[in-house]
């Protein structure tokens, strides 16, 4: 199907659908003020994805206001590209940075590959200054299209991706979905220590271009979950660390543990 055509289909059979990027943002631009330090945790290359409408000025207005952000991911590749973030290699379950390091942490599409999720929640928990905020944004399992995702292999995932959006395979990385219902996201952040922890359930876009009529089943399906909620396909979760006496104020540097 043409890319004229299936946006055709998209807007009059799921009429007000965006990609969920904007909402994750909207949620994202609320909590950056000026002079905050920042961890994006599982970076990639970019802060915000080239595709989206005005990225360059939202990533210049993201990037404006905070005293730091620093990347973390483990794909080699992904750091070695141009990116306008300071990035290090390590793992979210082990974060290399010191405790109360910072005001914001965003996962922005990570958890859902992480073996442990609770495990790297108490990492952010721990790095995250008293009061600091958490937002996870993952996909939810109970949502159909994503427990097909879960139920199939990588070799299938790479098919979907690239013929939907020309994705290159070595963007797809294998998802667990260990935390991946409301519930269980819920559970694993308090578990992992957070106070107040609020669930946004979105709803997406239709994406399934290059299959033929899919797209009207999953357009069908978008309109089934804005009627049910818990069906519908992403999570974005919001998560407060709990006020306290101390504030711990690091330079650049500091933030960094010695190894």
């Amino acid at each position: 199907m043409a890319i004229d055509a299936f946006r055709a289909v998209v807007d009059r059979f799921a009429p007000g659908s965006e990609n969920e990027q904007y909402a994750y943002f909207r949620e994202v631009g609320r909590h950056v003020c000026r002079g905050i330090k920042w961890l994006e945790a599982g970076c990639g290359h970019t802060l915000v994805p080239g595709w989206m409408k005005r990225a360059s000025a939202l990533e210049a207005e993201l990037l404006n206001a905070p005293d730091l952000i620093v990347g973390t991911d483990l794909d080699l590749g992904s750091l070695r590209k141009h990116s306008t973030i300071q990035r290090c290699c390590c793992d979210i379950e082990e974060l290399a940075f010191r405790s109360e390091s910072f005001d914001l942490v965003t996962c922005n599409m990570v958890i859902e590959h992480v073996a442990n999720p609770e495990k790297a929640f108490r990492e952010f928990h721990r790095v995250l200054k008293p009061g600091g905020t958490l937002i996870v944004h993952t996909p939810n399992v109970l949502n159909w299209g994503n427990l097909v995702a879960k139920l199939t292999p990588r070799w299938f995932h790479d098919f979907v991706r690239k013929r939907a959006s020309g994705s290159d395979p070595g963007d797809v990385f294998s998802t667990l979905y260990r935390a991946n219902t409301p519930g269980t996201l819920e559970l694993s952040l308090t578990r992992a220590g957070f106070e107040t922890v609020s669930i946004q359930l979105l709803l997406g876009r239709p994406h399934m271009r290059g299959f033929g009529p899919i797209i009207y089943f999953e357009c069908l399906m978008y309109r089934v979950s804005v009627k049910f909620p818990r069906f519908r396909e992403i999570l974005c979760a919001t998560a407060a660390k709990r006020q306290g006496l101390h504030d711990a104020t690091l330079s650049e540097e500091e933030l960094m543990v010695e190894v």
